[in-house]
């Protein structure tokens, strides 16, 4: 399990790493399409896409692995042990909560009869709301993962019994 874990942390990575440097390509490109007088306006779609995709697919990579996500450390100095265990564990429900709201609503956008197509490079809504759904099931699994292996055992205390 762990490494099947770390193989889906590497593969975020390298995503998320593939998906910057597109966006950076794409970028040079448009400043070189000023230069150049040559229109491409699908570049400046894509950059877009690219941004918001590296977002979404890197946001479980984020959630599982030191910083983590966005937090207030304050906590941590002044909740100890169990309660520590316990605003830790409240945070990741709040996020599995949120996550599973999102991965509804992104699921509703993906499945809908609407058939649209982006301006510039005619790529398929369904598919640039598919990717934002990927990012959100694995926030989602990263959350659980969290609570089982991390949260739960911490309420349980150093000799994993029940308080």
């Amino acid at each position: 399990m762990r490494r099947i874990l770390q193989a889906l942390g590497v593969l975020e990575q390298v995503v998320g790493s593939l998906l910057l440097v597109l966006v950076l390509i794409l970028v040079l490109a448009q400043v070189a399409q000023r230069y150049l007088h040559w229109a491409a306006p699908w570049t400046g779609e894509l950059a877009r896409l690219s941004m918001v995709w590296a977002t979404f697919l890197m946001a479980g990579y984020l959630l599982a692995y030191p910083p983590f996500h966005i937090a207030i450390k304050v906590i941590d100095y002044v909740a100890k042990d169990r309660w520590l265990a316990v605003v830790k564990l409240f945070v990741n429900v709040v996020i599995l909560a949120t996550t599973l709201i999102l991965i509804y609503g992104s699921y509703t956008l993906v499945t809908g009869g609407i058939d649209q197509v982006t301006p510039a490079g005619e790529l398929s809504m369904r598919f640039v709301n598919a990717v934002p759904l990927i990012g959100l099931v694995l926030v989602a699994t990263r959350a659980v993962l969290g609570i089982v292996i991390r949260d739960i055992p911490a309420l349980r205390g150093p000799g994993g019994d029940a308080a």
